[in-house]
Order: C-alpha cells, then sequence, then structure tokens
C-alpha cells in the first residue's frame, strides 16, 4: 500500500467498513435485540486490535440552554458493551466478516416515551479513523409471544450467541436454556450447554446437569471427559480417576484422556498407577514426544533420577528441538547439567536447515547459567531466522539486553530493549527493564 493510501485509510477513505444489521420486528422490552456486526475490508488490508458492541439507552431531556432557554437534548447512556472480537486479526482487501450479537433489552421505555434505544459498533484499528455504525432499535411494550415448541431454535440461537460474546451472562443464559428444557425435556444441545455454563460458577451444581446430559448422550466421550475434569478441580481425585477410566473405555486409544488421568494419579502419589498411564499416552494416538518428559518427571519423584536420566538422554538424541528445552530443564533439576552442551550441539547438527529455534534454545539456556556473550552471540545467530516473527524477534532482543545488563553494557541494552518494543510494544519485559535502567 503507497503512502497516499495510507493517509486516506487514515481519514476512513478506503478503508474497512462497520454495519449492522438487525434481525427484524420490534423487540419486546424485556426480550432480546438479535443481529450481527458486519466488518467490511477496503481496498487494502488493515490490522484491528478488537470488535466491539454497545446497547445504548438514548433519553430525550430538558435543559437551560447558554441563552436561557429550555430545549430538548439527549442523553446517551451505555446499557451493556459487548467485545465481539477482542483479538488482532487481519482485514483483508474486500472482505466481510459477521459477527452475532444479542443484548437483554431493558422493561422500560418504548412507543410514547421519551426513552429509546439503539446498538452502536466499532472497530479499533490502529492508525486509522475507527469506522463505527449506529442503528435505532424498534422496540415494543407488548408482551412476548407464549413460547412453543417452534420457539426452540431460537432461544439456542440467542443463548449461543450470549455465550460466544463472552462476559458474565450467565443469568441470562441459564434463564434462556432452561426456557428450552420446559418446551424439551431432553434437548441435548441445550442439557450440554447449561452444565457447561452452570460449571463457570459452581463446579458442584454443575454435576448433575452433567450427569443428566449424559444419561440422554451417553456416548459421548468428550462430555465423560469434561466431567472427570470437574471432580479434579473439585478435588474428587478418585471420582475423577473412575470418571476417566469410564471416557478412555470408549477411545482407549486418546493419548490426552491417558494424559489427564497420569495428572491426578500423580498427584494422588500413586506414582506406578501414573506411569503406566504415561505409557498409554505415548502409545496412543497423539505421537508427542513431550509425553516422555513426564514420565521422567514422574520417575524423579520416585527416587530413581538414573532412570530418568537415560530416559532423557534418549529422547535428546533425537534432535526435537521443540522438546529439547523441557529435556535440558529436567535435567537441570536432576543435577545432570553436564549434558546440555553436547545436547544443544547434537540439535543443531539434526536441524541444519532450520537452526534458528536451537540458537534461541541456546540463548535462553546460556543467559540461565550465566554464560552472557554466548548468549549475545546465540541470540544473534538466533534472529537472523528467515521466518522469525516480530514478537520473537522482540523477546531475542530483550534476551540480548539482559545479557548486556549483566555484562554492565547499559547503553547497548538501553539500545536492545528499545528495539524489542519497537518490534512489539507489548513486550512488558523490555518495558520494565527499560525503566529500571
Amino acid at each position: 500500500m503507497g503512502f497516499f493510501d495510507k493517509v486516506k485509510q487514515a481519514v476512513g477513505i478506503g478503508g474497512a467498513k462497520v454495519d449492522v444489521s438487525l434481525n427484524e420486528g420490534a423487540v419486546p422490552l424485556g426480550g432480546f435485540a438479535k443481529g450481527r456486526v458486519l466488518l467490511r475490508g477496503g481496498k487494502s488490508e488493515q490490522q484491528c486490535n478488537a470488535l466491539e458492541a454497545r446497547l445504548e439507552r438514548v433519553t430525550r431531556i430538558r435543559v437551560q440552554g447558554d441563552n436561557g432557554q429550555m430545549q430538548d437534548k439527549d442523553d446517551v447512556e451505555v446499557i451493556q458493551a459487548e467485545k465481539l472480537a477482542n483479538y488482532n486479526f487481519t482485514i483483508h482487501e474486500g472482505s466481510e466478516s459477521s459477527f452475532d450479537f444479542a443484548f437483554k433489552m431493558p422493561r422500560e421505555g418504548g412507543p410514547g416515551t421519551r426513552i429509546r434505544y439503539r446498538i452502536y459498533a466499532t472497530a479499533d484499528i490502529p492508525g486509522a479513523i475507527d469506522p463505527s455504525k449506529t442503528v435505532d432499535v424498534a422496540v415494543t411494550d407488548s408482551a412476548p409471544a407464549t413460547m412453543g415448541i417452534g420457539d426452540v431454535p431460537a432461544l439456542l440461537s440467542t443463548a449461543k450467541t450470549l455465550r460466544d460474546q463472552g462476559g458474565d451472562r450467565a443469568v441470562e443464559i441459564e434463564s434462556l436454556l432452561k426456557q428450552v428444557l420446559s418446551l424439551e425435556a431432553t434437548n441435548a444441545q441445550a442439557l450440554r450447554m447449561l452444565a457447561e455454563v452452570v460449571g463457570w460458577r459452581n463446579e458442584a451444581e454443575a454435576v448433575p446437569h452433567w450427569k443428566k446430559y449424559l444419561e440422554v448422550v451417553p456416548s459421548d466421550t468428550e462430555a465423560w471427559e469434561e466431567l472427570a475434569r470437574n471432580a479434579e478441580r473439585r478435588g474428587a481425585n478418585q471420582e475423577a480417576v473412575e470418571t476417566f477410566d469410564k471416557a478412555i473405555s470408549m477411545a482407549p486409544n486418546r493419548s490426552y484422556l491417558h494424559v489427564q488421568r497420569a495428572r491426578v494419579l500423580e498427584y494422588m502419589n500413586r506414582f506406578d498407577d501414573a506411569l503406566t498411564a504415561w505409557d498409554n499416552a505415548i502409545k496412543g494416538d497423539a505421537q508427542d514426544r513431550s509425553y516422555v518428559v513426564s514420565r521422567a518427571r514422574v520417575l524423579v519423584k520416585q527416587g530413581k533420577k538414573a532412570e530418568a536420566e537415560q530416559a532423557l538422554l534418549a529422547l535428546a538424541d533425537e534432535g526435537d528441538r521443540h522438546t529439547l528445552d523441557s529435556i535440558l530443564e529436567t535435567l537441570a533439576e536432576i543435577g545432570a547439567h553436564q549434558h546440555e552442551d553436547a545436547l544443544l550441539a547434537r540439535a543443531l547438527t539434526v536441524n541444519q536447515d532450520d537452526p534458528f529455534g536451537v540458537h534461541e534454545l541456546r540463548a535462553q539456556r546460556y543467559l540461565k547459567r550465566g554464560l552472557y556473550e554466548k548468549a549475545i552471540e546465540a541470540a544473534e545467530a538466533a534472529a537472523r531466522g528467515p521466518n522469525q516473527s516480530e514478537w520473537s524477534l522482540s523477546n531475542l532482543m530483550s534476551l540480548k539486553g539482559q545479557a548486556l545488563e549483566h555484562l554492565k553494557r547499559t547503553t547497548d541494552a538501553k539500545a536492545a530493549y528499545k528495539k524489542a518494543l519497537d518490534l512489539s510494544k507489548d513486550n512488558s519485559d523490555a518495558r520494565l527493564r527499560m525503566k529500571a535502567l
């Protein structure tokens, strides 16, 4: 994008646009205003940090003006604000994305009163005037129509929208789901969602809802897992193990179920059983070599450090840089520091086509060991990687700054931290260290 295009987008010309689409018909007071926010891309890509929708109450009031005359004025109050997207994403040229919303309307105002309602939506786009849109909500003071079985899909849709919006909406969601279940007592979707939502506030209260759902859908392995994790979070470890056993009986090859069971067994100090669970996880469908490290940690808890060391060295010989950090950390914890340099060298040999991640790990390890000159060299080698993200480069500059600090090279350390913040203003570690200097 050229300079003049950027200037135009900064003042809203050719940039992304926001629109609001409301469901048809007037909304009963006390009901839900539903619709979607549409985000349309402009003539070139832009970054968006967040997308927000707000329900606003607009009250017409009489005030005295500067000339002493009474005049009408709109008083705007935000009833509810929701982040429909609170993460960074790219708005592609000419694209269109939609984000559903649902707002519970107050029970005041309506036709013939001084109170009206509107939806305001805006996107946070750095370097540009934030696009926004405001639309009035037509309301009626008529009572909502009597519900019937045909309302179930609409009630479920509203509950799902509220859940996806996030925020503290549990009471409203529960009310909607209970309305569904009053119409259709075995609705599986409502039963499952109700168990999840109740669990947000109280794990114990969620248990009967999970059990009722599982009476309807006993083959849902993930639901048995959720019930097991519920027990784990409540400290009911034996119950958690037994419930994981139920899930595993239905999916014996699913590694992550064995992993979660292993962790509960470790907490119960049932280390022999935990080792068996880790063995099952390793043989399962995930093929995750980090499970070998977790198994070795159990051996350490049993006092079998030599056996754990041999298992870790065998894994490290594979040269997988993604597991090497946890291998080296575990070896350091059991006092087997002497292998570190050889294992890092081995990893560089195995990863010759893409050594930069290994260099980054070397920099981190050297910094921990107080080898500051070597840490700087490794960080600089890692930064030469062609696929490094700005966030990764920012962290490397921060690491380099820490090493320079230890070497009393304060000016160079400040320059490294400044570079880190230029790459990512969200690097809080670099910001704090810069202030300390």
